[in-house]
């Protein structure tokens, strides 16, 4: 007897979001379940090599404990969304946000990585209309829940923004993904050793696409360790550079991952 073939079942939500998001985060998983969920996925394993004159120096890098999650929770609990907006300060809003808004004009589906947000939308705001995915990725949980429910809030809906739970040093993005990587006044990149500082650079670099972007801020020229300033200066190109509004000459650097 003939019998007509079974529908599929259709994927659950959370089966249909790791279908998509497989090919940018190694072994992909969901941490907390949600819309959207906050994501993980396995460290990169890869360590740059350290220049002469770095070895030697010891790494302190910066992690978050389950005292500080603490703290960032209790801290959070007591401000609202609308607060959160408006402490994201002059640099942010009313310099990187629109200078990105500027600069990627015209452009579309757009694979964007920030790099320590805390509780920030500014970046997935600026270039909602150019996404396809953003990927907040920080080490606290609670920011990453906090920023699940900014980046969500009726009127400010960012679709496609993803928060990730990882480490700068070693992300869980796979190789080549990323239009362009941003951080802002991140330790990994202000306040880290610097063999430290060297490897989060190396991360930025593997995850960028060839020709994929980025922004670092804030940079001051000469402070820098200078293998770190060689490093930098051999493995992206200088697109442009912008003066802090703030001035004491910070700047915000605009590199670029050469094309082979």
């Amino acid at each position: 007897m003939a019998t007509s073939p079974q529908t599929p079942s259709p994927a659950a939500p959370g089966e249909a979001v790791l279908a998509e998001l497989r090919p940018f985060l190694r072994e992909v998983r969901i941490l907390q379940p949600g819309q959207p969920p906050i994501l993980g996925g396995t460290p990169s394993r890869e360590n740059v090599p350290l220049p002469d004159g770095l070895a030697a120096i010891p790494s302190q890098r910066w992690t978050v404990t389950p005292r500080i999650e603490a703290f960032h929770r209790d801290r959070l609990s007591h401000q609202s969304n609308a607060e959160l907006r408006q402490e994201e300060g002059v640099e942010l809003l009313d310099f990187i946000g629109p200078l990105l808004a500027r600069h990627f004009a015209g452009r579309a589906g757009m694979n964007v990585v920030e790099l320590g947000p805390a509780t920030s939308t500014t970046v997935p705001t600026a270039l909602k209309d150019q996404l396809a995915h953003y990927f907040g990725m920080d080490l606290s949980v609670p920011f990453l829940e906090r920023s699940r429910d900014l980046l969500t809030e009726e009127g400010y809906r960012i679709p496609s923004a993803y928060p990730v739970l990882g480490d700068t040093f070693h992300t869980p993005f796979e190789d080549g993904v990323a239009d362009l990587v941003l951080t802002s006044c991140h330790p990994p990149f202000v306040s880290a050793s610097p063999p430290d500082m060297l490897q989060a650079m190396a991360e930025v670099r593997r995850i960028l696409k060839p020709g994929g972007e980025f922004w670092l801020f804030p940079w001051t020229p000469g402070e820098a360790h200078p293998a770190v300033e060689a490093w930098l200066n051999s493995h992206f190109e200088l697109v442009e550079t912008h003066a802090s509004p703030l001035g004491d000459d910070r700047q915000l650097l605009v590199l670029r991952r050469p094309v082979p």
